[in-house]
């Protein structure tokens, strides 16, 4: 076991199991580090290891728990980090045929996680704010209502009743990746609470910007390889946007970007379309 970091860049630190790592040792080093973040690399270590019944105790008050390089035959092992506030999943599969009901993580506020058919509850979390999920292949899934989650990611996800998610009223920033079926969006007012929306590669949505024109709180726009564009300036309507970010995008029609320079909140802009770029380091 030592002390290290999932990246450099991170200043969290977390404990790192590794082989052999016996239980009472884990938990006289976490108390001694006053660190309860933990790094689980399939790499480092077995999934058997940290399964024991001795290893309840090591994570029992565990903050944030990494997870990597692990398939995970059954639910045992996920069961183990249920006193988790922030879990992570990366390069995991979730190759168990039993249901997953994440209500069960009853201190989970954020989730990093791969899909799985058998999950339960994921949107229906009393207490979960932060939720990303990769690899959504839930397909014509309908979002139940929500009312605690701020921020939600979904990537590369099979159709879906989009709309639906409509009925996450506390929902405060969006992120939205190659997703081909997402087309209309003329729900995104039904969001009051929304200030920050990412799209990438969602080329076959309509009436893109006209759309977002209409959100009166959003601060944060990142548009990436969204297919051409007929004009930007219905962002014009949007008064408290702080940061706006488009790249790699098609070509752009109408190329009069000038109102940017007089949009009251906005610090930050960068426009890469294939035709066109255009940021404050730019000379008219």
């Amino acid at each position: 076991m030592y002390v290290g970091s999932t990246d450099a860049q991170r200043p969290e630190r977390f404990v790192v199991l590794e082989r052999a790592d016996a239980a009472a040792a884990l938990l006289d080093f976490v108390h001694e580090h006053d660190c309860h973040n933990f790094i689980l690399d399939g790499q480092l270590c077995e999934v058997s290891l940290w399964t024991q019944p001795e290893y309840e105790s090591v994570f029992a008050k565990a903050d944030t728990v990494h997870v990597a390089h692990v398939d995970f035959a059954n639910n045992q092992a996920i069961a183990v980090l249920q006193a988790s506030r922030r879990l992570e999943f990366k390069h995991c599969r979730f190759l168990g045929k039993q249901a997953l009901d994440w209500r069960q993580f009853s201190r989970l506020q954020t989730l990093f996680v791969p899909y799985n058919r058998h999950f339960e509850h994921l949107f229906a979390h009393p207490l979960l704010h932060t939720l990303f999920v990769d690899n959504f292949n839930q397909a014509d899934f309908i979002f139940p209502a929500n009312s605690s989650l701020r921020t939600l990611s979904i990537t590369r996800s099979k159709p879906c009743a989009w709309h639906s998610l409509s009925g996450f009223s506390a929902l405060e920033a969006l992120y939205l990746s190659d997703i081909p079926s997402l087309t209309d969006l003329s729900w995104l007012p039904q969001l009051p609470a929304l200030q920050e929306i990412e799209l990438h590669h969602c080329k076959n949505t309509l009436q893109l910007l006209p759309t977002l024109a209409q959100l009166p709180k959003l601060q944060h726009l990142w548009l990436s390889r969204m297919g051409a564009l007929e004009s930007l300036k219905p962002l014009q309507a949007l008064n408290e946007l702080r940061e706006l970010t488009i790249e790699s995008g098609g070509k752009l029609a109408d190329r009069d970007v000038a109102f940017l320079k007089q949009m009251p909140c906005l610090q930050d802009y960068s426009i890469e379309m294939a035709n066109f770029a255009y940021s404050p380091a730019c000379i008219d």
